[in-house]
């Protein structure tokens, strides 16, 4: 007998996977093998006497409770698939197999774990291998079919738009016959990078073959959604590659499918979108093309809007035009607001609701605005020079509001032009007050230190809350005309006059927008409000016109006009 035990124990601690014996009364350890303590990295007298709860060894609390259950109803189990964890948290994933044994007439769990954690990462990276292109670590064809396969079911389920972009590089062969493989693999490397940059996290880029990629866009509200990123993908390619020390200009052509209006099915999407990219190369390359004529005209007039856009102010296309504010105190013309026109080149004269959406969409409206604030100060400074006390208010769009250099930009207009103390206001809309963040608010404050005077814009038709205000650096709110322009109507009379009673409550000064008719006036002055403005009190006009508006309106002894 003994020699049986010799034998047993000799192949016990010999045995390569972890062993381990636990009473079945109580879970207790009472022998573990030398793989056991090498691979989990305990010391004997750790383990011994204490149950693998203890050692925190399960890291599903479940799987125990499995595997006496399979132990109870078949005796044994074989090849159980669990996951464990080593003194040190590294975690193993393993098969067990279990066995009842009786020792000196005590049954005791005779457990082993054969590490398998080694083959699972194997099998991860050959599944990643048969899925993933192996220069750009992208989807490969076969995996971007899955993905569109899923995303194709739940537009459908959702009734959400979907987009698949097909994209071919210009000119890509040129490249590897001039600077050879290496530079055309350096390539298609940079292309990847740059196309993951641009997407969203949602999207999917995958490398198809050759010099073609694909693109999924799932879950677009609208179809004309796409556009936005197609402009980024085009955007990417201005810069220039920088390929073994030489800079290679490269383009590519961009074919766009749409789900629902182009097709149901992957293959019919993959088509078209193969027929759209090559429509685009053999147009004239590096461009676009919707299959969808009709969402590629948008697209192309949007995209086309933007470009000129930017080269705007460098042509002297932009004009301000300068609408008074009249103070109920006093009967006379305290501010002028600034509001934006351009002088399009082929459309004529354009309000901002006709391109300051594609101007924030495509962040041309920083440098516009830029040119506002310097331009607007720069005139009101002259008319202070001329004896005029007048302060300025200038609008800012949410994305003005939030960008990086906003507050240098700001204080840079004041000591550039030198205008007044307490002489900027600047507009900004309700949703700038629910999305200021703490930076934000501390570039508020500094501003009003500097003597800036903040307003919000077009309230009432947004969702800010009147305790947002409150934490905020806010002068003035601004009502919006839609609820002037029909001040019969009683229901929004008392909306005004609430917000009238409120704002002032508040400490906070009202001005009326859209006053157009002497009884939207008498209204504003019997309820309380500070200042209106509006085309009874002056349209806007440019800064000559405006300025003989001053010299009318200023009481005797004024400064000539």
């Amino acid at each position: 007998m003994r020699a049986s035990e010799r034998r047993f124990s000799t192949i016990f601690q010999a045995t390569p996977d972890l062993l381990s014996i636990a009473s079945l009364a109580d879970g207790k350890l009472v022998e573990v093998n030398e793989a056991f303590l090498k691979v989990l990295g305990f010391e004997r007298e750790e383990v011994i006497g204490r149950s693998n709860d203890e050692l925190g060894l399960w890291l599903d609390q479940a799987q125990p409770g499995a595997l006496l259950f399979e132990l109870s109803e078949k005796g044994a189990v074989r090849d159980m698939e669990v996951r464990i964890s080593a003194k040190s948290g590294q975690e193993l994933e393993g098969l067990v197999s279990a066995d009842c044994i009786e020792m000196d007439g005590t049954p005791f769990l005779l457990t082993l774990f054969k590490d398998i954690s080694e083959r699972k990462r194997l099998e991860q990276v050959i599944k990643h291998q048969a899925q993933h292109d192996p220069l750009t670590d992208l989807p490969n064809r076969k995996l971007f079919l899955d993905f569109l396969a899923l995303e194709l079911a739940q537009a459908r389920r959702n009734r959400k738009n979907l987009a698949v972009l097909f994209l071919d590089l210009d000119h890509f062969k040129q490249i590897n016959d001039t600077l050879g493989h290496a530079a055309g693999d350096l390539l298609l490397q940079s292309v990847a990078q740059r196309l993951k940059a641009c997407v969203r996290e949602s999207d999917t880029v995958a490398r198809i073959g050759g010099d073609e990629f694909n693109v999924l866009m799932p879950d677009l509200a609208q179809a004309d959604d796409v556009g936005t990123v197609v402009s980024k993908i085009m955007g990417v390619f201005q810069a220039p590659f920088r390929l073994e020390g030489i800079e290679v200009k490269v383009g590519t052509s961009v074919g766009i499918s749409m789900f629902p209006a182009d097709g149901d099915s992957s293959e019919e999407l993959l088509q078209k979108a193969d027929g759209a990219m090559y429509a685009a190369k053999q147009n004239q390359g590096n461009s676009y093309l919707f299959y969808n004529s009709e969402i590629n005209a948008r697209t192309v007039n949007r995209q086309n809007l933007e470009r000129q856009l930017r080269l705007a102010v460098a042509r002297g296309e932009l004009e301000l035009l300068y609408q008074p504010l009249l103070s109920l105190d006093n009967g006379r013309i305290i501010a002028v607001e600034a509001l934006l026109r351009w002088h399009h080149p082929e459309r004529g004269l354009l309000l901002p609701d006709q391109f300051i959406t594609v101007a924030e969409e495509s962040g041309v409206i920083v440098p516009i605005g830029e040119w506002v604030i310097h331009h607007a100060c720069n005139q009101v400074k002259q008319w202070q020079q001329k004896g005029f006390d007048l302060s300025l208010a200038v609008n800012l769009s949410n994305r003005e509001f939030h960008q990086p250099h906003f507050l240098e930009q700001t204080l840079a207009a004041l000591s550039q032009t030198g205008i007044g103390p307490g002489t900027l206001q600047i507009d900004i809309p309700e949703r700038a007050i629910m999305d200021n963040g703490g930076a934000s608010r501390q570039n508020m404050l500094r501003l009003t230190e500097a003597g800036v005077a903040f307003s919000v814009d077009d309230f009432g038709v947004g969702s800010s809350s009147l305790q947002r205000i409150r934490q905020l650096p806010i002068a003035k709110l601004k009502i919006d005309r839609s609820f002037i322009r029909d001040l019969a109507n009683p229901d929004n009379l008392d909306v005004v006059s609430a917000m009238i009673c409120m704002s002032h409550s508040l400490k906070l000064r009202v001005n009326a927008v859209g006053v157009e008719r002497p009884e939207q006036l008498e209204l504003m002055q019997y309820y309380g409000c500070d200042e209106v403005q509006g085309d009874l009190i002056g349209r806007p006009v440019p800064a000559r016109e405006f300025e003989g508006m001053l010299a009318r309106s200023a009481p005797e002894g004024a400064p000539p006009q």
